[in-house]
């Protein structure tokens, strides 16, 4: 929420944003730093709707939907997920922590390990779900010829392998990054953004490459294992999609924000 919020608030004048504005100056979205904190005290509930209304008047009604989708998922949804968790944790470590002496902690340790491997389950669900080598698709495969299938079966190994998923949940990670450092406060013409702009490109090619093998490998849309049978490949295809809509010519800067949703 704070990388798209910079993408989409940052540099607003706030000074003629209504009587409010003089009151939420400091909640802004022209930093990183700042849009965290910002995004922290929507969610926390503490006057969001001043600073909703002031970012309204500075950029648009569009600011509404930002600041709804904020309060929703964030505030009512993960934090009350996240404290229904806890509870539920502590509640249920109570009763061996009062008479197991010295393993108490250590079952206390592995509770809270479970519980960041759930919660972080989800996010990963996608590469652990990795199909078996054989293909699986014998209909499909025995009209493409024993070259086509050795040549599918090279690439769902290199899709499938250790090492080409570290590469690309690092190349995420890495592009994160480097979206914060994208701030439409520096100048377009230097030398920051120049290097920003050729290893964006960089990276989307290598995306574009990831998704190129899936695809090939897994089928498009036939067979269980086809590539866009699986919700989250459809995010990854048009966030690639989207990232290539500059080299047509066509202005994708606000798209181009929703990268922060890998």
């Amino acid at each position: 929420f704070a990388l798209i919020g910079m993408q989409f608030f940052a540099n607003l004048d706030m000074s003629t944003a209504g009587s409010d504005a003089e009151s939420v100056t400091r909640l802004n979205f022209d930093t990183l730093l700042w849009s965290c904190v910002t995004v922290f005290a929507v969610m926390t509930l503490e006057n969001w709707n001043t600073v909703m209304n002031s970012m309204w008047a500075a950029g648009g009604p569009g600011a509404a939907f930002y600041f709804f989708m904020v309060v929703i998922i964030g505030a009512f949804i993960v934090m009350n997920i996240f404290l229904a968790i806890l509870l539920y944790n502590f509640s249920g470590m109570d009763e061996s922590l009062k008479g197991d002496g010295p393993g108490a902690f250590k079952r206390l340790g592995t509770g809270a390990l479970n519980l960041v491997r759930s919660r972080s389950a989800r996010f990963t669900s996608s590469l652990r779900s990795a199909p078996s080598f054989r293909d699986k698709h014998p209909g499909l495969s025995q009209k493409l010829g024993r070259a086509l299938r050795r040549a599918r079966g090279a690439a769902r190994a290199v899709v499938e392998h250790r090492a080409f998923k570290g590469v690309i949940l690092f190349a995420i990670l890495f592009t994160t990054a480097l979206l914060a450092l994208e701030t439409p406060l520096t100048d377009p013409d230097s030398t920051q953004m120049k290097v920003l702009g050729y290893t964006n490109d960089a990276f989307d090619a290598l995306f574009l490459t990831e998704v190129s093998l899936k695809i090939f490998a897994y089928g498009a849309v036939r067979g269980p294992e086809a590539f866009f049978k699986e919700p989250w490949n459809w995010l990854d295809f048009f966030i690639v999609a989207v990232s290539y809509l500059q080299y047509a010519g066509i202005d994708a800067d606000t798209l181009r924000a929703l990268r922060a949703l890998r």
